[in-house]
């Protein structure tokens, strides 16, 4: 479960960072 949160946290980061 924390190896799922960490790759969804990673995932949303990299798409926030190509919103901005």
């Amino acid at each position: 479960m924390e190896k799922k949160k960490k790759k969804k946290k990673t995932i949303k980061q990299k798409n926030r960072g190509n919103s901005h």
